[in-house]
């Protein structure tokens, strides 16, 4: 815009700024969706479309490798110029191994002194460890103790015996204990011998007939070189007469005796 002065001239005037642009909220039109038939107009598309094909690089046919690099005819090197020749170094002088191998001998040497007076050392002073802590052992007997003999004479009848007729009696000897009866001693008759039975497995059972008057007796030993006890019973027409158990020994004897009259 000019200002016209009386003059026919003109001056210049300050341009108005722009006015701000006029739209109505909601009259834009929605985006439409691109045209397959026509390529997209991004210069780099995000991926290949089938307008856009990677196609594989092929060199042309008349492109070979590169020729390698030779001097042009008549070049070569200077008159009187050569390769210089390296000679390769002497190899060193080889070391003995003697004194290495003298060093390694003598090392070993002091290590196995050493270690068997120490094995010899540690072992006497266990040893004398042991001998103070432990106490000394009593001496255990090399064999079994002697078996004394039972006696062969037993106790006779007493002398004031009423005079009465004799009768049938049956006589039961059991002897039980812990493994076997050195020496079982019994009657049979009154008068006669005992009988004498040695290692008698236990329990031991034997029944006869006797005429009264008469002396019923059993003894029975146990030796062994552990405790036991050993038991005997006495039954006179089955019933229990006597009855003794030893208390627990090496040797241990029970005795049972009783007198039948009538």
């Amino acid at each position: 815009m000019s200002n016209q002065q009386p003059d026919g001239t003109s001056e210049p005037t300050t341009p108005l700024p722009p006015a701000p642009p006029s739209f109505r909220p909601g009259s834009a039109p929605l985006p439409q969706p691109p045209n397959p038939d026509y390529p997209p107009t991004s210069e780099f598309p995000a991926a290949p479309t089938e307008h856009y094909r990677v196609q594989s690089y092929e060199p042309p046919p008349d492109y070979g490798p590169p020729q390698a690099y030779e001097p042009p005819p008549g070049y070569g090197p200077p008159p009187g110029y050569a390769q210089p020749s390296y000679q390769q170094p002497p190899p060193p002088p080889r070391r003995s191994k003697i004194p290495m191998v003298l060093l390694v001998l003598a090392i070993t040497l002091l290590l196995c002194g050493g270690v068997a007076t120490a094995g010899v050392l540690f072992v006497r002073n266990v040893t004398d460890r042991a001998k103070e802590a432990l106490p000394e052992l009593p001496q255990l007997p090399s064999a079994a103790p002697q078996i004394p003999d039972l006696p062969t004479e037993l106790p006779s009848l007493p002398g004031n015996v009423p005079d009465v007729t004799g009768r049938k009696i049956t006589v039961t000897y059991e002897v039980k204990g812990t493994g076997q009866a050195s020496q079982i001693l019994y009657t049979e008759k009154l008068g006669a011998p005992p009988k004498r039975l040695q290692d008698v497995n236990l329990p031991w059972k034997i029944t006869t007939e006797m005429d009264t008057p008469a002396l019923v007796s059993v003894v029975a030993m146990r030796v062994g070189t552990s405790e036991g006890t050993i038991e005997c019973r006495a039954l006179v027409d089955g019933a229990e007469v006597k009855q003794r158990t030893s208390s627990p020994s090496n040797v241990a004897t029970a005795t049972c005796t009783h007198f039948a009259i009538e």
